[in-house]
């Protein structure tokens, strides 16, 4: 599923265990030339409490020890941006 669906699906569906429902749902009824698979171990509870109560340092002296700026590499830069 890209993300434009998985984005339209969310929003009709209102949550992701309705997504679920759906996906399952559609998958059964053959609605789909190649039917969408949802592992079993799928961590969507995880994934909502990461997005809802993500880990934020906020203290900017921890922080600015976290974030180390250097010296610019230019041509690894260029490379990467220019792909």
């Amino acid at each position: 599923m890209g993300p434009i669906t998985a984005y339209k699906y969310l929003t009709e569906s209102k949550n992701i265990e309705g997504v679920i429902r759906r996906v399952k749902n559609e998958n059964m009824m053959g609605k789909k030339k190649k039917p969408m698979i949802i592992p079993e171990d799928f961590g969507f509870e995880q994934a909502r409490t990461m997005f809802l109560c993500p880990d934020v340092v906020q203290d900017k002296d921890e922080l600015s020890k976290m974030i180390n700026f250097g010296k610019c590499d230019e041509k690894t830069l260029k490379e990467f941006l220019c792909f």
